[in-house]
């Protein structure tokens, strides 16, 4: 089956895959559709991980997931209450978190003066 797609693409985008495609003496939209069909080909699974009731289910990070876990952790919640905000498990933000370079809140909790180390 074929399937035709519209893509709009930024000029700066297109005009890059233009040079591509003229180097490789093709057309823009067959280097797309062979990107695309091998991505999706090649996909690995997503990672699996355990809901409260110990079932598997599969989760995979979006945008959109890890910009809540950025923003999230920089307020200072824990991996364990992102999680549960979110609905996913806590290796699962650990895991998320340190992808993005980010420190366990509780790495920056001040300690009080005066307190045992």
């Amino acid at each position: 089956m074929t399937v035709s797609v519209v893509v709009k693409l930024p000029d700066d985008v297109y005009l890059a895959l233009m040079k591509i495609a003229d180097r490789h003496e093709t057309q823009v939209h067959a280097l797309i559709a062979a990107r695309v069909t091998s991505s999706i080909r090649n996909a690995r699974p997503a990672k699996k991980s355990r809901s409260k009731e110990g079932a598997r289910r599969y989760t995979r990070s979006t945008p959109h997931l890890l910009e809540q876990v950025a923003t999230l952790n920089g307020r200072g919640m824990s991996d364990t209450a992102i999680a549960e905000q979110l609905g996913v498990g806590q290796p699962t933000v650990s895991a998320w978190r340190r992808g993005l370079g980010l420190k366990s809140p509780s790495t920056y909790a001040r300690r009080e003066p005066g307190a045992a180390s």
